[in-house]
């Protein structure tokens, strides 16, 4: 088991945060928690013992103080400060305040919104309207939790790793590890397969759709009405 502190990983969903995960404990020798898969310590969907919550309890926003308090406990619990490496996408006002101050390496991808609003709406995931006012219409409440979300996350002093350059160049994170653990030699194995490639040009091909275009013209929207400083 590794010495070095442990490595956790922020994204949104659907931002290849399973990826670099994989390459993240190959590459770090870290330790993933046996009970959840891809590190996910906050996603009962992903624990192996507990599947099946479905998304009732998700991106709970910071109104929801027992539910914070109930979750930094677990994280209390939980994370170990050495020799192992956790992931967290779909509680992400609660893993940064919990995060916020602590002496963990964390790494933060960042892909462009309207990729993880198409990604999520593709795969029947809303609920990121958890953390939207109720008197949005009901297809923006997912856009403006995503929105919200992602402000917590960027509230965290995190190497943060573009979802683009993730796609065109497989160095990358090894040089985002290299930043957070300046003693190590660190290689991370070329992830980027037939497979992979597939992926990319299917991402590039949708951002080309009318319908992609229309997702982003109304993230900008959102931005401009709630989130536009006055």
């Amino acid at each position: 088991m590794s010495r070095e502190p442990s490595l956790f990983i922020v994204a949104l969903p659907r931002s290849l945060s399973s990826v670099v995960f994989e390459q993240c404990r190959i590459a770090m020798k870290l330790c993933a928690p046996q009970w959840t898969s891809a590190g996910e310590l906050l996603n009962a969907d992903r624990h192996l013992f507990a599947r099946g919550l479905g998304q009732a309890h998700k991106f709970n926003p910071p109104e929801d103080a027992a539910m914070h308090e109930y979750l930094h406990a677990f994280l209390d619990d939980a994370v170990q400060p050495t020799g192992c490496i956790y992931k967290d996408v779909v509680h992400p006002f609660a893993a940064s305040a919990w995060l916020r101050g602590r002496r963990l390496p964390l790494l933060r991808i960042h892909r462009p919104l309207a990729d993880v609003v198409w990604s999520m709406t593709r795969a029947g995931w809303d609920y990121p309207r958890h953390a939207a006012p109720a008197e949005l219409a009901p297809a923006d409440r997912p856009i403006y939790g995503l929105m919200r979300a992602w402000r917590a996350l960027q509230s965290l002093d995190a190497v943060e790793i573009a979802f683009d350059d993730l796609l065109d160049d497989d160095s990358v994170l090894q040089r985002a590890l290299q930043r957070l653990y300046l003693r190590c030699d660190i290689t991370v194995p070329d992830y980027r397969d037939s497979a992979f490639r597939a992926y990319m040009e299917e991402v590039r091909l949708r951002r080309d759709s009318d319908q992609w275009r229309a997702i982003d013209a109304r993230i900008a929207a959102l931005e401009q009405e709630h989130f536009a400083s006055p």
